[in-house]
């Protein structure tokens, strides 16, 4: 099975308030491989999400996230779309089960294919 290297964008605010109204405090990019048409999180992307975003959320404990989820532009605008926001939905879903972190303090958002990771043309 092909693997996409998906990026999760996660951007943080201090509150749901200075998140409609200010530029978040930190915008961190993490790739995670995902299977191409999939949003299951293997235990390798579970890994990266531990070291890579576990001391952020230790660090910024009480923090709000917009987590986005990507696609490449194979298939259709609206496939892309579900599965961008799958794929970030996984990731928020992941925090609250493993890390406990409450629901409320993620905002998920499915880019699709409309914000490409690459230039794919070539």
């Amino acid at each position: 099975m092909a693997r996409f290297n998906a990026i999760i964008d996660f951007q943080l605010w201090v509150s749901p308030r200075s998140a409609r109204k200010a530029a978040p405090v930190i915008t961190k990019p993490v790739t995670v491989n995902f299977d191409t048409n999939s949003s299951t999180l293997s235990t390798r992307a579970e890994a990266t999400l531990d070291n890579e975003m576990k001391p952020i959320l230790d660090t910024y404990g009480s923090a709000y996230f917009e987590i986005s989820g990507n696609t490449d532009s194979t298939g259709s605008a609206a496939v892309n779309k579900r599965i961008s926001e799958a794929r970030a939905n996984a990731v928020a879903s992941y925090f609250i089960k493993e890390w406990g972190v409450p629901a409320a303090r993620f905002r998920i958002v499915g880019n699709g294919s409309d914000k490409p990771l690459c230039n794919e043309s070539r």
